[in-house]
């Protein structure tokens, strides 16, 4: 879906106030090593042409942010994806969400326009920092019930969600059992929900982030009636929207 301006500096102020008014969570992307990086972020306040967020959360990596780094900022907000383009006017500040509460964080450039884009068909949220293990099984190639018996299983750790697939952490010794577009099956539950999930995935993308031991591997769920995938993938929808409104949730 083509990307559509948000016109006039009053529009993006305006726009950017009212996010940093309800701390609204960001995905910033940025190059690092010559890899592009993603962070959790949340929007904080706006202060002459300075955005304050909090201290972003990489995923995988951490790298070191500099002065004047370009950065790409996306943002859900009222049911509506934006983008943004800015860059690091301060990598670590204190930023003052009141007159008595302050926070180490980040301080951005206030872009001149922000994009209106559908940059995934389903929005992700990030459990990088909460226990979610993940259990990993070879399917077979020609038929998705069939797993190949001479395939062990192995484990890995889900790092963000979404109702279209995940993206996990697996260690570099299992990276023998995994290709683009192979099929898998997961076994894996959610922080507050009680219920497991079974569902097969296909493997989409994969990286190495520098000096570490795992790949970062992203993948879709796949449809299986033997399974009811639609209603655990119904659940995991319910569970996106809500982790989402409880940190849309006002910071007193």
């Amino acid at each position: 879906m083509p990307a559509e301006p948000l016109t006039g500096v009053k529009a993006t102020r305006k726009l950017l106030e009212e996010v940093c008014e309800r701390n609204i969570s960001a995905e910033m992307h940025c190059s690092h090593d010559g890899q592009q990086v993603t962070a959790r972020t949340r929007l904080l306040t706006v202060q002459g042409r300075r955005i304050g967020t909090d201290r972003p959360r990489f995923i995988g990596v951490y790298p070191r942010l500099r002065r004047h780094q370009h950065a790409v900022v996306h943002f859900l907000y009222d049911g509506v994806r934006y983008m943004f383009r800015t860059r690091v006017i301060a990598p670590t500040l204190l930023v003052h969400l009141n007159a008595r509460t302050r926070v180490i964080g980040t301080s951005l450039q206030i872009p001149d326009k922000i994009l209106i884009q559908q940059r995934r068909a389903y929005f992700r949220i990030s459990i990088a920092g909460r226990d979610t293990p993940i259990q990993l099984h070879l399917a077979g190639p020609a038929d998705l019930t069939a797993c190949p018996i001479d395939a062990a299983p192995f484990a890995g750790r889900v790092t963000n969600i979404s109702a279209g697939g995940l993206c996990m952490l697996v260690k570099h010794a299992h990276r023998a059992r995994f290709a683009l577009l192979e099929r898998l099956w997961t076994q894996f539950t959610l922080p507050d929900v009680p219920d497991p999930f079974l569902l097969p995935i296909e493997i989409r993308n994969f990286r190495t982030p520098k000096n570490r031991d795992v790949h970062l591997v992203g993948a879709r769920f796949l449809h299986c009636d033997s399974v009811d995938t639609r209603s655990q993938i119904t659940r995991i929808h319910r569970f996106v929207v809500t982790q989402q409104r409880h940190r849309l949730q006002p910071r007193k």
